[in-house]
């Protein structure tokens, strides 16, 4: 209850004489006059003084005054003695004005007006029974006008909170905790609950009083039904009665994370603050930005109130409308007013026959009962978020488990409240003490539902969840159909093969909710801290489940995805119990009926080994990857350049299958000088496997026929055709041969007959013996002279590739050489992009190209193969 003190009588005036009032309430002023009873929230009639204050005093241990002073208007008191003398009191004197023992509450939407019967035990009102007829009520009724306004807006949702709002304190709190206080009207907003963790929610409160009544001492010095006192229904009567109307404007709107929540509802606090000033306004205009009216129009409304509406509102541009409209709403006099608070009146201090009230309820105790329903509603909630999950309407095994642990987290909410109520009434009553509440609490920390384990199995069931996203999202990434009906899929006429990937371990038992029903039908009193959960360990903490789980869904999604468009095939995905195989597995099905629990696809081969490239085909070794393999699928195409890597510049993959499982395949029909990438699957009667990894090669260039052109032969060099071979070899001695203008009269070199350009041509040169220069020369290259710029390489008009003593290796072109760390080889190759500008020199070998060196230039001439013969 309410910490209001009333006012005491004037300085210098005497207590209050009450009329005929009976025996024990003149003895209850008699007592008070000594000072026995002070000035806290709940004096007691009839109490002798106590020294301990605080809650938890019994009603025969009144508290003592404010700060330990005695009232104005009071003697000091001497071992009990009173030293005031009574003066006398006018008649029609307010009764609270009076008297210090009257208590104030929240009226809660109940319809507690003026003599009104009250039960603080209980904190419920007695309808149909009063002290005085409705005449007699009326007719000394002391009214005044109370006109007061406020307005809050609040993010915070908590219990606290709407007890602040709503000015409920303690003892009227811990009634309303346990269930038993009948709420209406405004009040409704303590029973507004957000329904998920992700909702932002913020209240905007608008209160208004109009006028106070209250009774008088004519109606305490009259009581008309005396009887009543007997029953001892009732241990207080309504003496006054504050009346006016609240609203409260709920705000709500659904977000996903914190930091967003907390933005949001900060913004919207703002603008909510803007509009108070537009109470009773009805042309009043409020400005919103645009970024103001796409938050609020995110938002619904929820509305509580002690007004008449025909609509309640349902968004912010309604509500803003209602408020608008509020004041006019009470009526012109307030006569549309509701009760808002209370004064109750002790029936002991009228008659001692009455009931009273014998025991307050600790704060501190009200406190941590508040806690423990708190901490249910946010599992509550946390149980409601995750129900909502979108992949759970997946899996309803788990769903159904998290349902039937809400269901129990209901009913022990309402057993709690249950006993609450029960216990608080019988502790006001002083049929209990406050170790029974004590107990209840005890009791719960105990239980099952204790915070600890509602918590940390909520928490395994949020990880079991993740899990399952985690592995859904590369099946819906594959477009896997997710089946709680396999059996339509299975019974599907057109499909002819089924593979489904099963979760094998939904199903495992769950002893923490058996724990939790039994608890339920059990009388609580057992200690149920020790849980049996170590002996069941979750699929998803299982090293063995885990392992499956990956290695099914890798084979599961790469095999899915290679046979993707073959129509009478199916892949789906379902939930089936099989302890046998635990986390998961794939299922294999031929029509309808199941083959294979524990099916494995054909798995990814490792890459194939090029053995031979030539200029239009490559020969491949393969690897067998599954006993169950009947033949391979090689696929290959050119690979793109990086200009052409657009999806447009995508070519297709050229498929080609193998008649077995021979080890080697021979890819024909290649183009000469083309980079390629070729990749493998393997192939069993049910589908295609995984591809393998990629594998490039480079065919060979097609060679160019070419032959020495004798008029270009220095007189040293020696020229034979042999078989449709070129050869040349230098001799000791010279030939004499005819005069001729193309020849070289300097130097052993020759060139061949054949004008390269505009195009790309490829030769190959074996050499056995002493040094060698080749590459090739402009026509325009001088062939009389000497010196560098008739030599090969020393000059701009030629690019070669030099060994003079079979070892060291170097490439010249216009007097700069450079040397490279490779072995040229006996059999060297030349490929000339003309249109490109390159001269490319390889070392060839059986079954590859290595690459020697690769020249970059512009060609302005056509090119001829030429050669420098060393001795």
């Amino acid at each position: 209850h309410s910490s209001h003190l009333y006012r005491p009588p004037a300085p210098g005036s005497r207590p209050p004489q009450i009329p005929n009032a009976g025996r024990a309430g003149a003895q209850a002023h008699q007592h008070r006059a000594r000072g026995g009873v002070g000035g806290g929230v709940e004096g007691r009639c009839g109490s002798q003084p106590s020294h301990r204050a605080g809650t938890g005093a019994r009603l025969g241990e009144g508290r003592q005054s404010v700060a330990g002073h005695p009232k104005p208007g009071l003697e000091p008191q001497t071992h009990g003695e009173s030293r005031t003398r009574p003066n006398p009191l006018r008649h029609r004197a307010p009764l609270l004005e009076m008297e210090p023992l009257c208590i104030q509450i929240a009226a809660l939407g109940r319809p507690l007006y003026p003599g009104m019967l009250y039960d603080c035990r209980s904190d419920s009102f007695i309808p149909g029974v009063t002290l005085w007829n409705r005449e007699s009520l009326n007719k000394d009724l002391d009214t005044h006008v109370k006109p007061h306004t406020s307005f809050n807006v609040t993010t915070s949702d908590t219990i606290n909170e709407k007890a602040k709002l709503l000015e409920i304190s303690g003892s009227l709190k811990a009634s309303i905790l346990g269930g038993i206080v009948e709420i209406g009207g405004s009040a409704k907003y303590l029973n507004d609950k957000a329904s998920s963790l992700h909702q932002s929610r913020v209240t905007m409160q608008y209160g208004h009083t109009v006028r106070f009544e209250q009774l008088t001492m004519t109606h305490l010095s009259k009581v008309t039904y005396p009887q009543v006192f007997e029953q001892r229904s009732a241990t207080h009567v309504v003496t006054a009665v504050l009346y006016g109307a609240q609203a409260f404007f709920v705000f709500n709107s659904t977000n996903f994370s914190k930091e967003d929540k907390t933005q949001i509802e900060g913004k919207l606090k703002m603008v909510l603050n803007n509009i108070k000033n537009l109470s009773g306004q009805i042309g009043g205009e409020l400005n919103l930005t645009e970024n103001e009216q796409e938050l609020v129009s995110g938002f619904t409304c929820t509305f509580h109130g002690d007004f008449e509406l025909q609509h309640n509102p349902t968004n912010f541009t309604e509500a803003v409308e209602v408020y608008r409209t509020l004041p006019e709403r009470l009526g012109n006099k307030g006569e549309k007013a509701v009760p808002l608070r209370v004064w109750l009146y002790p029936l002991r201090c009228l008659d001692s026959k009455a009931a009273q009230m014998m025991r307050e309820i600790d704060e501190t105790l009200v406190s941590r009962l508040q806690s423990v329903l708190e901490e249910l509603e946010d599992v509550i909630l946390s149980c409601n978020d995750l129900m909502a999950e979108s992949i759970l309407q997946l899996f309803p095994e788990v769903h159904d488990k998290i349902k039937e642990f809400y269901s129990s987290l209901l009913q022990y909410r309402v057993l709690f409240q249950k006993n609450l109520s029960s216990v608080l009434s019988a502790v006001r009553g002083g049929g209990k003490e406050e170790q029974d509440l004590e107990s209840i609490l005890e009791s719960h920390k105990r239980s099952p539902f204790s915070s600890d384990k509602l918590k940390k199995w909520l928490g395994l069931k949020r990880s079991e969840t993740s899990v399952l996203v985690k592995y859904t999202k590369p099946l819906k990434e594959s477009h896997i159909l997710f089946s709680s009906h396999l059996e339509e899929v299975l019974l599907d006429p057109e499909i002819d093969t089924t593979i489904c990937f099963t979760f094998t371990s939904l199903a495992y038992s769950e002893p923490y909710l058996s724990t939790l029903s039994t608890y339920l039908n059990s009388d609580h009193n057992e200690d149920q801290s020790a849980i049996n959960e170590e002996n069941v360990q979750p699929w998803f903490r299982s090293d063995q489940c885990s392992s499956a789980m990956r290695e099914n869904l890798k084979l599961f999604t790469s095999f899915a995805e290679a046979n993707q468009h073959r129509e009478r095939i199916k892949f789906v995905s379902a939930a089936i119990s099989d302890p046998e195989h635990p986390g998961a597995s794939i299922r294999l099905y031929q029509q309808a009926q199941l083959v294979d629990p524990k099916y494995i696809p054909v798995p990814k081969p490792k890459s194939a080994i090029v053995e031979d490239i030539q200029c239009s085909s490559a020969t491949l070794r393969l690897f067998m990857s599954s006993e169950n393999v009947r033949y391979y699928r090689v696929e290959y195409r050119k690979k793109l350049k990086e200009a052409e890597s657009g999806a447009e510049g995508i070519e297709e993959w050229t498929v080609t299958d193998t008649v077995d499982l021979q080890e080697t395949w021979t890819i024909s029909g290649l183009q000469p000088s083309v980079t390629y990438v070729f990749r493998y699957r393997a192939v069993s009667d049910v589908g295609v496997g995984e591809a393998s990894e990629v594998t490039e090669f480079h065919t060979k260039p097609d060679k160019v026929s070419l032959s020495l052109d004798m008029n270009t032969a220095h007189e040293s060099l020696n020229i034979d055709y042999l078989d449709f071979l070129r050869t040349c070899s230098r001799r000791n001695d010279v030939f004499k041969r005819p005069s001729h203008p193309g020849r070289f009269s300097e130097v052993p070199q020759v060139l061949c007959s054949e004008s390269l350009s505009d195009s790309c041509f490829y030769w190959e040169v074996d050499w056995v013996g002493g040094g060698f220069c080749m590459g090739v020369v402009y026509g325009s290259i001088n062939r009389k002279s000497a010196g560098n710029d008739c030599l090969l390489g020393l000059n701009d008009k030629s690019w070669c590739i030099c060994s003079l003593d079979g070892t060291y290796t170097s490439v010249w072109h216009d007097n700069k050489g450079e040397y490279i760390m490779k072995q040229c080889g006996d059999r060297l190759g030349i490929y000339l992009d003309w249109p490109a500008g390159t001269v490319t020199f390889y070392s060839v070998s059986s079954d590859e190209l290595v690459h020697l060196h690769t020249f970059h230039s512009t060609f302005t001439e056509p090119l001829y193969p030429a050669f420098y013969i060393g001795k």
